[in-house]
């Protein structure tokens, strides 16, 4: 019996080892990709239920939607996007599961976007994408913007740290003027933040930018995610700026102690039993 117990424990740590060393799987738990959600262009108004049609795991609210557009990619039909556009505008989307906890999983939050500027000119309107927790608390705040510095009408990409200020992180983001119908796929930029225990990394393509790793997050003592918010604001309210917005995802990974927790839980039952059985 004692041979038994000891394969069992040796078997036991050799499966810990292999879940451990194996890469972390993650875990989808809202994604928005608005294909099945019905186009809807100029002058129509976008409902929760067109956006709640093209996302799983999330629940749409529309506090406005000015003039926004859901519009289809230039070569795909099926390929369909949120165009947060014209105006000031304000979506936000909840998870429907539990909240996310920042200490247990690695939170990933990820989307593509692309700046619309009005034609020949700075877009100062700031599009935002704002995350919060479950007390209603900023988890984190992004920035999308352009504005008249060299190179012209860049597009820039920011995050809000806990005293305010608006940080740069990238000044090269493509942005695309005048008033599109339609975007291309190619032209997005994907942008991820992940997230956990205390600190956040930004992510612009597969690169972490250097004045966003490890960065605190916007509000201290945060502990979870629990509904993520789109809002165009600014000076330029009234014109054609705006952001596209695709492929939005929320992924858990389990911590490594969490793993091995979860892994390790029976052992002590299983040990109970062979000991009453001997």
């Amino acid at each position: 019996m004692k041979k038994a117990t000891t394969i069992l424990l040796s078997l036991s740590v050799f499966a810990v080892c292999l879940a451990l060393a194996a890469p972390a799987h993650a875990d989808i738990i809202l994604l928005a990709d608005f294909d099945s959600s019905p186009l809807r262009n100029a002058g129509a108004t976008i409902s929760a239920g067109d956006l709640n049609a093209g996302t799983t795991g999330g629940t749409w609210t529309v506090n406005n939607d000015e003039e926004s557009l859901i519009a289809v990619e230039s070569t795909t039909a099926s390929n369909h996007a949120l165009a947060a556009d014209r105006g000031p505008y304000d979506f936000a989307v909840a998870i429907t599961a539990t909240a996310p906890t920042l200490a247990t999983d690695q939170v990933i939050v990820s989307f593509d976007s692309q700046i619309v500027r009005t034609v020949g000119t700075a877009n100062q309107k700031k599009n935002r994408v704002i995350g919060w927790d479950s007390l209603s608390n900023k988890v984190f705040e992004i920035v999308l913007t352009t504005d008249g510095s060299n190179p012209p009408l860049q597009g820039r990409l920011k995050y809000v740290n806990q005293s305010g200020t608006e940080v740069i992180l990238a000044n090269d983001l493509p942005s695309v003027g005048g008033n599109p119908v339609t975007f291309t796929d190619s032209n997005l930029t994907g942008l991820r933040i992940e997230m956990s225990a205390a600190t956040m990394d930004i992510y612009v393509g597969a690169a972490v930018t250097p004045t966003a790793d490890d960065v605190a997050y916007r509000t201290a003592g945060v502990t979870d995610l629990a509904s993520i918010s789109f809002v165009g604001v600014g000076t330029s309210d009234s014109n054609s700026s705006g952001a596209w917005y695709d492929n939005i995802e929320v992924s858990g990974v389990p911590e490594p102690a969490t793993i091995f927790i979860m892994l390790t839980a029976g052992l002590p039952a299983l040990l109970k039993r062979k000991r009453k059985s001997r």
